[in-house]
C-alpha cells in the first residue's frame, strides 16, 4: 500500500511538471507567431 501511495504521488507530481511544461512551451509558441 505504501509503495502504491508513492507510485501515485509521483504521478500526479509528474503529471503537474507535465502540464505546467506544456503550458509554458503553448504560451512561448503564440508569441513566437504573434
Amino acid at each position: 500500500v505504501i509503495v502504491f501511495t508513492i507510485v501515485l504521488s509521483i504521478l500526479m507530481l509528474s503529471r503537474q511538471v507535465y502540464h505546467r511544461f506544456k503550458g509554458c512551451g503553448v504560451s512561448k509558441i503564440q508569441e513566437k507567431e504573434l
